[in-house]
């Protein structure tokens, strides 16, 4: 399943956008690899949007699998509202909540285009299909169709994992029209 996702993000274009929908049993192993994939491989920086997993637990995953996070910042959507330590650091800011779209598009929009580094740069949320639990539908949609707007604007890369198990035929949809290729691994 690996390989087969390596294959297909090999042949993707420069400033691409892409889903990713994963069998929940292969999360961890299909986030790593990807992340493993922009961050070592391509030498890409970005944006890490995290709905799924507290910001200490993504870094301690990290360091863990030897991926450098340095030039990676961190938007945590969950620790706030799980009621768990927000750290005063300058790679991450946390939202309150998941619900909070319009917040996250400002921190998204705040970080991608700020100067600092001249590496190519993407987005990635670690589950659409969890933001999908603390929004409605109609919201999603109207998300999802402004994010991969703003990132072919802002000239980088997209990618947005989510779960088989949880994904929603009409979202499915709306992320077919909307990013450069949809990946089903099983």
């Amino acid at each position: 399943m690996l390989q087969k996702l390596q294959q297909e993000l090999d042949l993707l274009p420069d400033n691409f956008i892409v889903s990713v929908i994963t069998p929940s049993l292969n999360y961890k192993d299909v986030n790593i690899h990807m992340l493993e994939y922009f961050i070592n491989k391509k030498q890409h920086s970005g944006v890490y949007v995290s709905v799924n997993r507290p910001f200490l637990h993504v870094i301690q995953t990290l360091e863990a699998k030897n991926i450098d996070h340095s030039s990676i910042f961190f938007i945590d959507c969950i620790t706030k509202k799980l009621g768990g330590e927000t750290l005063k650091k300058s790679n991450v800011h946390f939202l309150d909540s998941p619900q909070n779209l319009t917040d996250l598009g400002i921190i998204l929009h705040e970080s991608t285009t700020s100067k600092g580094n001249d590496k190519k740069k993407f987005v990635y949320i670690d589950s659409l299909s969890t933001l999908c639990i603390h929004n409605n539908m109609e919201t999603m949609q109207k998300f999802i169709h402004y994010l991969t707007g703003k990132m072919r604007l802002w000239g980088i890369n997209g990618v947005m994992l989510s779960l088989h198990e949880d994904m929603d035929p009409k979202l499915l949809s709306e992320l077919s029209q909307f990013c450069d290729k949809v990946i089903h691994l099983r």
